[in-house]
């Protein structure tokens, strides 16, 4: 009965390998398989409280089957459940004693499954566990490179000696670190036409370059051309705006200052973003800029706009269940 709940469990069929787990443990109260699977169904179906009694009851039969249950945990994770991920890693770090090699598995899978401020927060806690202080303090460096907080990933590898850079997750950090983007540019044209019969056509061109540790030089140039067809008023501009970005573990700034070929026409925009996380954002900004109407230019009329919004993004497993996809994402503000 115990493979068939197994099969069943494989099939993601959980109601009906709960109730064949539950035969078996009806006869055998102390099956540790059956309380695995059973946990896993569980969790799976949403009720993770009782999928972590159940992960208490197996580490007090047996503290040897907590890497069993960090296999379900790092399962957990790239399912793109990662809040019963933590729970479980959580429990685990309660009943038996923290291990470097834990919090190496862990923070490693949160890692591969493209979670790096998670990643960081495990890493960092690893870099301070006997025996975790090289390929901690490695892993931070690798999840502050992915993050783009270059500083940080910089004074993490400068931190390390010779001998410590030879290791095997130092070494592919400071590769991650050498390799990492350091400048891109975008070229974009767009075309739109609202409702009121107005049509405003854009061309433009920006770049970022990296200037030294966490601090990138922003450039863009935009050619505007307005157009309003009910009475054949036309105007365009031409702005070019430098700007400054600082990117963090767990924020992004960035600054621009619009010039014009249009006197009048100058304005700035500041846009701040703090992750809490690696699924969500909160973004505040605020910028000075042309009313993109013909006669509005021709009057050098500018508005002011302030404003937040909050996004996040739940995640489901992929195809190849190795690391989660995106399922939904949401903005309110």
């Amino acid at each position: 009965v115990r493979i068939l709940g197994d099969i069943l469990l494989r099939n993601a069929n959980y109601a009906e390998a709960i109730r064949a787990y539950a035969v078996v443990l009806a006869k055998e109260p102390r099956n540790h398989l059956a309380m695995l699977g059973t946990a896993v169904a569980k969790a799976q179906t949403g009720k993770v409280a009782e999928a972590l009694q159940l992960y208490e009851r197996v580490l007090t039969l047996d503290k040897r089957l907590a890497e069993v249950i960090l296999d379900d945990c790092l399962y957990f994770v790239a399912q793109g459940k990662l809040w019963t991920a933590k729970q479980i890693f959580a429990l685990l770090n309660q009943k038996v004693a923290p291990s470097a090699s834990f919090y190496r598995q862990y923070a490693d899978r949160l890692s591969l499954s493209g979670l790096p401020r998670e990643a960081y927060a495990n890493y960092q806690i690893l870099r301070g566990l006997p025996d975790g202080m090289t390929t901690g303090t490695a892993g931070m460096a690798s999840a502050a490179t992915a993050v783009g907080d270059y500083g940080r990933a910089q004074a993490l590898l400068t931190a390390l000696d010779r001998q410590q850079l030879r290791s095997p997750m130092a070494a592919q950090a400071l590769r991650e670190y050498e390799e990492r983007e350091k400048g891109a540019v975008e070229i974009s044209f767009s075309y739109y036409r609202d409702y009121k019969a107005k049509e405003n056509t854009v061309a433009a061109s920006s770049f970022w370059q990296q200037l030294g540790g966490s601090l990138r030089l922003l450039g863009q140039t935009r050619r505007m051309y307005l157009k309003n067809t009910d009475n054949g008023d036309t105007a365009d501009y031409t702005s070019f705006s430098p700007g400054l970005w600082l990117r963090g573990m767990n924020y992004d700034f960035k600054a621009w200052w619009d010039f014009n070929n249009v006197n009048g026409l100058e304005g700035h925009r500041l846009e701040y973003s703090f992750f809490p996380n690696d699924n969500s954002s909160l973004t505040i900004y605020t910028n000075l800029r042309p009313v993109d109407e013909a006669d509005a230019i021709r009057q050098k009329i500018m508005a002011r706009n302030v404003g937040a919004y909050y996004s996040w993004r739940t995640l489901t497993a992929s195809k190849n269940g190795n690391r989660p996809q995106e399922r939904d994402s949401f903005t309110v503000g």
